[in-house]
C-alpha cells in the first residue's frame, strides 16, 4: 500500500489564501487563489458579534442564578423575601430573557455560532418549563 500523497491542489504552505499544485513528487510553481471563501468552511465556535456574546452572558446569568437562588432560600429567616414568589420570579425572568435573546440571535440576527445554538437549545426548554412552573405555582397559591 502506497503512502504517497496524490497529485492535486493543496493549501499553499508558504502563502495562506492560495492553493499550490503538488505533482505527487514535489511542489510546482503553479498557484491559484483558494476557492473556499473565509467563514464558509464551518460554523464558528464562539460568537462573532457583540449581541452573540451578550446572549451567551445572559445564558450564563440566567442558568447560573438558579443555584444561587436555591442556596439563598436557606436564609428564609434573615431574608424574608426568599420565602415568597419573588425569588423564583426573578430567576424565571432572567432565564426567559436569555432564551429570547438566544433565539433571536440564531434566527433573526443569524449569529449561528456553536455556543449560541447550544445556549438557545438549553435555555429555551428550561425557560419554558420554569416559567410555566413558576406561573402555575403562583396561580395555585403555593
Amino acid at each position: 500500500m502506497s503512502t504517497e500523497t496524490p497529485a492535486n491542489w493543496y493549501p499553499d504552505p508558504q502563502r495562506p489564501g492560495y492553493q499550490r499544485y503538488w505533482d505527487g513528487i514535489a511542489w510546482t510553481d503553479n498557484r491559484i487563489p483558494d476557492p473556499t471563501p473565509p467563514g464558509v468552511a464551518g460554523t464558528a465556535v464562539r460568537p462573532q458579534s457583540a449581541i452573540g456574546r451578550w446572549a451567551i452572558v445572559l445564558s450564563v446569568i440566567g442558568l447560573g442564578c438558579w443555584p444561587v437562588l436555591i442556596f439563598m432560600t436557606t436564609f428564609r429567616d434573615t431574608i424574608p423575601v426568599m420565602d415568597t414568589w419573588v425569588s423564583p420570579a426573578v430567576g424565571a425572568v432572567l432565564l426567559d430573557a436569555a432564551a429570547l435573546v438566544n433565539v433571536l440571535c440564531v434566527w433573526r440576527w443569524r449569529e449561528r455560532s456553536t455556543l449560541n445554538i447550544l445556549a438557545a437549545a438549553l435555555t429555551t426548554p428550561i425557560a419554558l418549563f420554569i416559567t410555566l412552573f413558576v406561573v402555575g405555582e403562583g396561580l395555585g397559591g403555593a
